[in-house]
């Protein structure tokens, strides 16, 4: 898999922000009501270990298997 860029690791975050926002009123909608003070740090503790994983995970390289066919 390649890595996104920073322009890409930002479009992902735009989308993520509203993603979280909803995802407290899906559950409160289902019956699980978390309050806010608790939610938004945890799932803003969540994003940031998405988003550092992205970044820490190794560019694929052609001993990975992966990357550019017609260089192999």
């Amino acid at each position: 898999m390649k890595r996104p860029g920073p322009v890409g690791l930002v479009i992902l975050l735009a989308f993520a922000v509203p993603a979280v926002i909803e995802f407290r009123t899906v559950l409160s909608m289902v019956g699980i009501d978390v309050p806010a003070r608790i939610y938004f740090p945890a799932a803003a503790l969540v994003v940031a270990l998405v988003v550092g994983g992205v970044l820490l995970w190794p560019e694929a390289g052609p001993e990975g298997g992966e990357g550019n066919p017609s260089r192999r």
